[in-house]
This record gives C-alpha cells, structure tokens and sequence, in this order.
C-alpha cells in the first residue's frame, strides 16, 4: 500500500538548499542559520511528515483527486510509493554563466564573484579571514532585461540582495567604499525600501545609476541626480 501524509523530498544531502550558503538576510539582517535551524524546527514538530534527502520523485501520476508519487530514495536505492491530495513543485535555481559577459573579467580576474561567490567571501571576511577590501563594485542587472542574451525580463530578487551585500561589507569594514551600479531601482516589498534607504543613508554605500546599453559609461548620483563621471569604456573594463 503507497504511504500517505506529506512528504518532503529533497535532491540535496540536506534542508535549507540556497540558505545555507548565504550569510545574512534582507530585510531585518536575520542570520539565515536561525532562520533554518527555526523551520527545521517546526517542520520536525510535524506529526506524519517523511522528510527524505538524496532523493528524487521519478513517477507523477493522476488518481482522481489527488496523485500517486513514487520516491527514489538515494540513500538506500528503494522506491517509496506515496498517495496524496496534493503535490509542490519547487524547482530552485540555477545560476547563469556570467562568462558571456566578457567586459565583468569574471574568470579572468580573481577579485570579479558571482552573487554567491560573493557569499562565500562574506562569510569568510565575518570569520576575520582574507583581506580587508580598499573598494568593491556591486553590478546590478547583469544576465537579465538583457534581450541579447535572451533574457528581457527582470530578476526581481538581484535590488535587494545587492543591497544586502553591500550593506554588509559597510558593517564589517566602515571604511572601505562601497558602489552599487544600477540601471534601475526596484526594491518592491514589505520593509525594502526602508532596507534599501537604510544601506544608502545609513550605511553609506554608493548608488550609481550607469548606462550599459552603450559603449560610454555614464553615472549620476541616485538621489541628486548629480552627474558623477562620463567615460568612453573599450569592450572589456573593469572598475578599479
């Protein structure tokens, strides 16, 4: 007989998927540890919940109201068959190749991070490891409302974790400057924009908006509006 009651599936050896990796959160700065540690928490307190990790729904099929499920358990190689009233699909994400944006130097210039690579370095900078940084640049937009590349849309999340970021290398090293470079501002959410405006008056990071749809690269302040710098920018650049 297929089990029945909610079960949780997990590709991953463990819960938490992304969150596990970063090392803070917007918009209050909670440290994502306790926020995981908290729903793990609740989820164990769960009566009838199967939580299995290293495993992968392989059969999905209708049964009147509800769907049959079967489960490859990674960890044993057994096939669990499950009936329930519902099924959720959470596919997560998977990270673009910023290799085709040529003019960033990531791949060619050890200080150039992926939004999670830059995770890693904050975690470790919080640990009082590596080098205190003398300025970093935080580029908004890249890999999306890009039609070149296939992707119009917006990414929704890259404000706000942008923001964060650099928020948190202010708190860690006063200091050091910070710049945020933006074609758009969009911090959409309970609480962002109090986020947003909290990293730029109070923290004091620097918000430039810049034109990337052409060769120059031309920036203005994000609240005067006063025009900073006007360069003519060669097909690969980096901002030093």
């Amino acid at each position: 007989m297929p089990a029945t009651g909610p079960c949780l599936s997990k590709r991953s050896p463990k819960l938490g998927g992304t969150l596990n990796q970063l090392h803070s959160s917007f918009p209050r700065w909670e440290n994502p540890r306790d926020l995981l540690d908290c729903k793990i928490g609740e989820l164990q307190k769960c009566p009838g919940v199967t939580v299995m990790t290293r495993s992968t729904i392989t059969e999905c099929s209708l049964t009147g109201a509800g769907y049959s499920l079967t489960v490859s358990d990674g960890k044993n190689g057994e096939n669990l068959d499950f009936s329930v009233d519902a099924a959720v699909l959470a596919t997560g994400f998977d990270l673009m190749d910023i290799s085709i944006y040529g003019e960033y130097g990531y791949g060619i210039f050890p200080n150039v991070f992926t939004p999670l690579e830059f995770e890693s370095k904050l975690k470790e900078w919080s640990r009082g490891e590596g080098t205190k940084p003398g300025s970093i640049a935080l580029f908004k937009c890249v890999g999306s409302r890009d039609r070149s590349k296939g992707r119009p849309y917006c990414s929704k999340i890259c404000c706000m974790y942008t923001a964060k970021q650099a928020g948190a290398v202010k708190e860690m090293f006063p200091d050091s400057k910070v710049y945020v470079f933006y074609m758009d501002y969009r911090a959409a959410g309970k609480e962002y924009e109090e986020f947003v405006r909290d990293v730029i008056e109070n923290r004091h990071v620097r918000y430039v908006r810049d034109d990337r749809q052409r060769c120059s690269l031309k920036t203005e302040s994000c609240w005067s509006g006063q025009k900073i710098r006007s360069l003519d920018c060669p097909s690969r650049w980096r901002w030093t």
